[in-house]
């Protein structure tokens, strides 16, 4: 861990607090005393390109579980994809330009980057967390986790990059402070997670169609959240993050939406729908907020097709997890 509690050393040397001995260098960074978010040290970036280094070593080559996590302030809005702290070849922790958290995952994501949360604000110290076990993709804001991507990746590529703190090789520079940076060979899942629900459906489509009713054809981790064929019943009310993701096999781009619906009226996802644009066999996700005041009604997932403009028609459908296309819906409870 590099906590950055103390000054640098000589040629802008910083020590592991974890007695690892992965110690770093920092190029074009600024050591910040008493900024951190506790008070102590913290290392400040701007948009010049700046970057912590660490070397590679065996405690950083994980495999089949790991957690990165830190605590960032970013300073201003971000334009592209910010790395946050990574290992090239490996994986990696990110936040896009829409304040959205990620983790990238390789061989399995091939390096893009999966998972989301709720737009982490400006000038604030913020605890961002990912995890991977080889069969998810967790995502922790402040030590809740905002999204779970199902992903059986399995074991992560082996890599003899470096691991940097505030930008990479695929990602913008970061711009603001960060500090109590982790990387663990553990998947974590935090203390004060909350319950999570996802459950996998099919479109049952092979062609464009009007709005579908997504059966629940396979459903896992129901902790709070039971399920009776379609109808999806919640045990606590309050607010939720939803996450959409699908997979098209298509001979062009096309144009796919989700909503929820209570009693047969949809209730969340805006503008009534909420879009995840797919290309050729793409897999892509999306997240929104619902709130459900109501344990005993029937809420039902619903799910379009479309061509996009230009687009070529739809090849096949089916269920999530094959060639050709499928949907998945995760629910996470942020609280009443």
């Amino acid at each position: 861990m590099l906590n950055f509690d103390s000054a640098p050393g000589s040629n802008n040397s910083l020590v592991d607090s974890s007695g690892a001995g992965n110690n770093a260098a920092f190029t074009n960074a600024i050591y910040s005393a008493n900024t951190g978010h506790n008070g102590s040290g913290a290392m400040s970036f701007s948009a010049g390109g700046g970057v912590v280094t660490v070397p590679d070593s065996p405690s950083l080559a994980v495999t089949n579980n790991v957690t990165l996590e830190a605590w960032v302030n970013l300073t201003t809005p971000l334009s592209a994809l910010t790395g946050i702290v990574g290992k090239s070849g490996a994986y990696a922790l990110a936040v896009d330009q829409n304040g959205s958290v990620s983790m990238s995952i390789v061989p399995g994501l091939s390096g893009s980057f999966v998972g989301s949360s709720p737009k982490i604000p400006l000038n604030a110290w913020t605890h961002v967390a990912a995890s991977y076990d080889g069969l998810e993709v967790k995502i922790f804001v402040n030590g809740v986790m905002t999204s779970l991507t199902p992903y059986a990746a399995g074991p992560i590529a082996a890599s003899t990059a470096p691991v940097y703190i505030g930008g990479g090789s695929t990602t913008a520079g970061l711009t603001g402070l960060v500090d109590e940076v982790k990387i663990s060979a553990i998947a974590k899942t935090f203390a004060d997670r909350v319950p999570a629900y996802a459950m996998y459906g099919s479109s049952g489509v092979a062609t464009p169609v009007g709005d579908t009713v997504i059966p629940i054809t396979g459903a896992y981790n129901e902790q709070g959240i039971s399920h009776s064929g379609n109808a999806i019943h919640f045990s606590q009310p309050g607010a939720y993050l939803v996450t959409a993701g699908a997979r098209v096999q298509s001979t062009g781009d096309v144009w796919q939406a989700f909503a929820i619906a209570k009693a047969g009226t949809i209730v969340a996802m805006s503008n009534g729908w909420g879009s995840v644009n797919s290309g050729d066999a793409g897999q892509q996700s999306a997240t929104w907020l619902m709130t459900v005041d109501s344990t005993t009604a029937d809420y039902t997932v619903l799910y379009r097709v479309r061509d996009a403009p230009g687009g070529g028609g739809i090849a096949e459908c089916g269920f999530a997890g094959q060639s050709n296309c499928g949907a998945r819906i995760t629910f996470v409870r942020l609280g009443p």
